[in-house]
């Protein structure tokens, strides 16, 4: 990714118009949960129907085999990470290296559940 810069997308515009952030780093919110993929949806609601089409899919294992979804699904987070999008590799929008997830909700409010070292 040429910039380094992080920009805001709510899930609805990456939805809708996911060719505007490709290849961009990005910062998103959402409810996080794993039915067939890791993905981020709109809603708790939409996670246990698995709407995937309100949804983008946040890669879950990465270096050193980290298992995202144990650490982080299940609730509502802010996901930063290189987005993806390209209508000849069928069109999926997906957050293919996350960076940082934090838990938006509940006791655990501010936490971090996720954060992949930099180098």
């Amino acid at each position: 990714m040429a910039d380094k810069s992080v920009h805001a997308h709510s899930l609805t515009r990456l939805l809708v118009t996911p060719e505007n952030a490709a290849n961009t780093s990005i910062s998103v919110k959402g409810y996080l949960d794993k039915g067939i993929q890791l993905s981020l949806y709109l809603t708790k609601e939409h996670a246990e129907i698995d709407d995937l089409l309100s949804s983008i899919f946040v890669a879950n294992k990465i270096s050193g085999n980290t298992d995202i979804s144990r650490l982080c699904s299940g609730q509502y987070v802010e996901v930063q990470g290189g987005f993806e999008f390209s209508k000849s590799m069928g069109g999926a929008p997906t957050i293919s290296a996350p960076s940082k997830i934090t838990i938006l909700s509940g006791d655990d409010r501010g936490a971090v559940c996720y954060s992949r070292s930099q180098p």
